[in-house]
């Protein structure tokens, strides 16, 4: 795994990378209280680059190593700062049709990111994503698979979201997980990473 930083908007943006000569490509985001060295250590970056993907990890602007950046400025009420800098760094790292795997607010920016840009988008899956009230009236724009896991015990948002979004994106899939609170995919990683997998070789 490498770390690396680029320039966007005239700031530093921080990121991880396992890439070789793979065509498909898979980008995690990270959630509110985390950053990318999360998944650098569970071995995600690693564990999905075997499965035959270049992988990236990333830290948002004013996350982790990441500077801020106005440009970029997230907000709970309105994702679409976040996914510019989504196709931004995708366009800077020549990332095509690219699978994001986002969780809680990572995962709202990876639905903000399928609505605005589905030429970059392939697919997402999505771990129990924030911002249902500011994504709503556009769920029905996504075009493309979408993957939603949710932890049947998540006390930080509740299933019944998750049964929310599932009803309004066609074709979506809802995968419960019993017994799993919010950040299951940072404790169950076997359960986690198998299913994911499933996903992926699907394809």
């Amino acid at each position: 795994m490498e770390e690396k930083y680029i320039e966007l908007g005239g700031k530093r943006v921080f990121y991880r990378h396992e890439v070789g000569e793979a065509r498909e490509n898979v980008l995690l985001l990270h959630g509110m209280r985390f950053t990318s060295r999360n998944w650098a250590e569970i071995d995600a970056l690693r564990k999905i680059h075997q499965w035959g993907y270049n992988t990236y990890a990333v830290d948002f602007p004013g996350f982790g190593l990441s500077e801020e950046n106005e440009k970029y400025i997230f907000s709970s009420a309105d994702y679409s700062p976040s996914s510019l800098f989504v196709k931004d760094f995708c366009e800077k790292l020549a990332i095509n049709r690219v699978i994001i795997i986002g969780p809680s607010m990572g995962g709202a920016i990876a639905i903000r990111s399928i609505i605005d840009f589905p030429g970059l988008v392939k697919e997402i899956i999505v771990i129990a994503p924030a911002g249902f009230e500011a994504l709503r009236g556009d769920l029905y724009r996504i075009d493309g698979q979408v993957h939603i896991i949710w932890g049947s015990e998540d006390s930080t948002i509740e299933l019944s979201f998750g049964r929310r979004y599932h009803d309004l994106i066609a074709g979506s899939d809802l995968h419960i997980i019993k017994g799993a609170d919010h950040v299951h995919y940072l404790k169950k990683t076997s359960q986690f990473f198998s299913l994911i997998k499933k996903f992926l070789y699907d394809e």
